[in-house]
């Protein structure tokens, strides 16, 4: 006699359905005995026996389990087993005989499946099944739930040796718990199982119980480890099959589709080879007649790439081999990756393209073979306007050519500049490309005039014009020249061997010569009239004619001309015009003089060629020692201006001086201990403290000190160290300032 368990679980809103076994723990009577199998009582009376599995349920999700059990063979045995939601622990035991192992369990839910009449429970004479509660297996009783009815709607009697099944469903959407035997429903109750029997805790242990009494029959269980479960999705590789399926339960019946790629179209799992993806059904049919259909998708990847079987590498060259194709990355012979590897050398060379999971390998066999070579082609080609240039680019093997301009031919005839590049490729594909400059050059242009004139002082450059060499007949190569004496001047000028002379007479006439002031200063509101040279030339000032002398009433920049009336030649000078004014004195309008001591007045002057203060000192800055008023005088060529300063005396720091000790011994010395502060104060206070913190002496009085007695003046404070503590407002300069003190002095008899 023995138990079989398969547990179905619906995840919530998921198709996917999947059955798994877990690890358990027998208790009491209950052993393993082989595998996943379990005896829960043995033949033998008063046996009590429970299995517990590990992993708990989770109420919040719908379930099904379904047992496959078998109670014994002995009519009059009993007691029968009870499948258990509990939150006990998985090392719970309940009461044995009629309570079944079930009996004593609070919180706890059963369905009885019960095998012996015990009438003070209410049991009626067939075996029977009921959904009970709370450890109590009274059917008299409010935990009674459902039931009791036949455990079989065929036959009273269920100790047939044979295997029956019992199906549990729990609906938690609509709080519904079903309970099928033999496929068939025997109870229907709706309850809150979360919250009516276990208090909101969702998550419970489940197993089954087991008891035997005086009667006795052999109770067991065997636990199958299949799990109907199908993966989403399975990968392969093109060609090469796969293995997709579930590890299936025996009492069932399978259908795979489409069948056409399937090696065993009827059987929890089988080998699969589709050529492309494909989505394939599995359909399940329980013993019970109901089917579940799984579905999963085989995707199928086809690693499909290019390489040519044979290639060639030029001499000298680098070969790029690139391959084609669907992978994601691609491994070369040389352990590089990507899709192109360059070869400098013949021999095979094998790439590896894979995409995923999936690979494909390809070879390529690289042979050498010589390149062009021409001798009679060169870089560079030169000629003159006119005349035409052969090129000839005949190589010495069998070669195709392809010129920039069109050219196919070996030699081809040039008329202009042009930079040309020739491939040439040998009939083994091997090419060189050669560049070809072509430099067809016109002669230099030179425009020089017969007679040139110009003035001295005036630069008189000659250019030879186009070209790319000069030669003048002064031993000049460059372009242009500067010429500054009269005379004949000559330049050959060549572009690239094309070659053009010419030639002019030079006459540098005089300028006229003078002096004049470059720069003046004007005093503000006044004006310079500056004489000019007693020259025979025309004189321009502004660019307006002039004579004897000129005008300068202004900021700027102002210009002479004078002109040879005889040769046109032109001099200009240029004088730059400042005004000055007078002399500008930034100085503060008053100055602080603090506690009598010096401080040091600084002025900024703009414009002033000389400055002295009133008390006699030279210079923009003074010390000053006394209060009163001081004044700066600074002067330039356009006048003086003056400013002043008043400074005032005033307090800035309040020191103050506090004895570290006194003797107040009545001997006139000494006697009395008071602070000297040396300024205004208010707020004034001034306290003494014994070492417990006493106040000893307090006054608010700057001239009252303390003779050493006590607070009161009863009594004299024995000799120690004394705590001070001096706070008052200092009067200073700028505003009020809180001066907080403390210290020790120590009294001396």
């Amino acid at each position: 006699m023995w138990l079989r368990i398969s547990i179905l679980i619906s995840l919530l809103l998921c198709s996917t359905l999947w059955i798994s076994a877990q690890s358990s723990n027998p208790v009491g009577s209950a052993y393993n005995s082989g595998g996943d199998c379990y005896v829960v009582t043995s033949a033998s009376p008063w046996q009590l026996g429970a299995v517990w599995f590990n992993e708990p349920l989770n109420l919040d999700e719908p379930f099904e389990i379904t047992l496959e059990v078998n109670l014994g063979s002995n009519d009059a045995g009993a007691d029968g087993l009870v499948f258990v939601l509990q939150n006990i622990g998985i090392s719970a035991l309940g009461e044995a005989v009629g309570g079944i192992g079930f009996q004593g369990f609070n919180s706890s839910l059963g369905i009885e499946l019960d095998t012996f009449q015990n009438n003070d429970y209410g049991d009626p004479d067939y075996d029977h099944i009921a959904i009970i509660s709370d450890g109590s297996v009274d059917h008299l009783g409010p935990n009674n739930l459902s039931g009791p009815v036949s455990l079989s709607s065929g036959t009273a009697n269920i100790e047939d040796g044979q295997n029956h099944l019992l199906k549990v469903k729990w609906i938690p959407q609509v709080h519904l718990l079903e309970v099928y035997f033999d496929c068939d429903l025997r109870l229907s109750y709706h309850i809150d199982i979360p919250n009516v029997i276990f208090y909101g805790n969702s998550t419970v242990y489940w197993g089954f119980t087991g008891a035997t009494g005086g009667a006795a029959n052999l109770q067991s269980a065997c636990l199958s480890e299949f799990a109907l479960g199908l993966q989403e999705e399975y990968n392969m590789c093109a060609g090469e099959p796969i293995q997709i399926g579930v590890v299936g339960d025996e009492e069932g019946s399978y259908s795979w589709e489409p069948a056409e790629f399937v090696t065993n179209p009827h059987s929890p799992s089988t080998l699969v080879s589709p050529p492309t993806s494909t989505d394939f059904t599995l359909t399940y049919t329980d013993p019970c007649g109901e089917q579940i259909e799984l579905e999963t998708t085989v995707n199928v990847t086809d690693v499909d790439i290019g390489l040519p079987d044979s290639a060639i590498l030029c001499e000298g060259s680098v070969l790029t081999l690139v391959v084609e194709g669907n992978a994601n990355s691609y491994l070369w012979s040389n352990g590089v990756s990507g899709n192109s590897i360059e070869v400098d050398s013949p021999g095979e060379v094998w790439v590896v393209g894979t995409v995923g999971d999936c690979s494909a390998e390809l070879t390529t066999t690289v042979t050498t073979a010589p390149l062009p070579i021409a001798d009679n082609l060169e870089n560079y080609y030169a000629a003159c306007e006119g005349e035409s240039i052969w090129i000839d680019a005949t190589a010495d093997q069998d070669c195709s050519y392809s010129w920039s301009n069109s050219e196919q031919n070996a030699q081809i005839e040039v008329t202009e500049s042009a930079t040309l590049v020739v491939e040439i490729t040998t009939d083994l594909g091997c090419s060189l490309s050669f560049p070809v400059d072509v430099e067809i050059s016109p002669f230099p242009v030179i425009e020089l005039d017969d007679e040139i004139s110009s003035c001295s002082g005036i630069p008189l450059f000659l250019s030879g014009g186009s070209g790319t060499s000069w030669e003048w007949n002064t031993g000049e190569t460059t372009q242009s020249i500067a010429v500054a004496n009269s005379g004949w001047y000559s330049v050959i000028a060549g572009n690239y061997g094309c070659m053009s002379e010419d030639s002019t007479h030079v006459t540098i006439n005089p300028s006229p010569e003078f002096d004049w002031p470059p720069a003046v200063d004007i005093c503000l509101d006044s004006e310079v009239w500056l004489p000019l040279p007693p020259m025979d030339v025309l004189w321009f000032w502004q660019g307006e004619p002039a004579s004897d002398s000129v005008l300068v009433d202004g900021n700027g920049i102002w210009q002479l001309s004078a002109e040879d009336e005889e040769n046109g030649c032109v001099s200009i000078r240029y004088t730059q015009a400042q005004w000055i004014a007078l002399p500008n004195i930034k100085l503060d309008a008053h100055a602080i003089l603090c506690d009598e001591m010096s401080t040091r007045i600084e002025a900024l002057v703009e414009g002033g060629d000389w400055l002295m203060w009133s008390e006699g000192t030279e210079g923009s800055a003074i010390y000053v020692a006394n209060p009163g008023t001081y004044t700066l005088t600074a002067e330039n060529m356009c006048g003086s201006s003056l400013s002043t300063v008043d400074v005032v005396a005033a307090t800035c720091s309040c020191p103050s001086f506090v004895p570290n000790s006194f003797t107040p011994d009545l001997d006139g010395l000494n006697e009395l201990f008071l602070p000297r502060i040396a300024c205004q104060v208010r707020g004034y206070r001034f306290s003494v403290f014994n070492r417990w913190g006493e106040v000893v002496f307090q006054s608010d009085t700057p001239d009252e000190g303390w003779n050493g007695s006590g607070l009161d003046g009863a009594y004299w404070v024995p000799e120690d160290l004394y705590i001070w503590q001096l706070i008052y407002h200092a009067e200073l300069y700028g505003g009020d300032r809180l001066v907080q003190q403390q210290g020790f002095v120590a009294v001396i008899r």
